[in-house]
């Protein structure tokens, strides 16, 4: 394995003698990077120079609630279908919220900040109406 160098940002005649492969070019390492992140312990641990912005939202938006609701048309492999794609959901947690509509008239889907929440809404709506069944999703502030 060669041997390459990166240079040292905070004195620059002191190249930092790192080990790379051959084929990998040389880098300048910038003194403090901007990046974005879910969450900010994890990238100090592992580079506290790091510099992370964080939007607000992440953590101060107010969460919502995403329902289905149970109607006498829509056949429940379609609903399990739905929530698995749209949702992300394993397909277990998507019968299980189906079956729990079913028998209660609504169920919670997820719990998510406003934005996602609204968007992940009108994406299930809009497949449903699509694909010609009356699947009904509606939103409401978590407590």
């Amino acid at each position: 394995m060669e041997k390459q160098m990166i240079r040292n940002t905070k004195n620059s005649e002191e190249p930092w003698p790192i080990p790379f492969a051959s084929s990998w070019p040389t880098a300048v390492v910038p003194e403090a990077a901007v990046i974005a992140v879910p969450n900010p312990a994890i990238a100090t641990e592992v580079a506290p120079d790091l510099v992370i912005e964080r939007t607000p939202t992440d953590s101060t938006a107010p969460l919502y609630k995403v329902l289905i609701h149970n109607d006498d048309v829509t056949p429940l492999d379609y609903v399990i279908r739905i929530l698995r794609r749209v949702f992300t959901l394993s397909h277990e947690l998507a019968e299980h919220i189906a079956e729990t509509a079913h028998n209660e008239e609504v169920a919670i889907v997820v719990v998510r900040p406003r934005t996602e929440a609204e968007k992940l809404l009108g994406a299930a709506r809009l497949q449903a109406r699509a694909d010609g069944f009356p699947l009904t999703f509606s939103m409401e502030p978590d407590e």
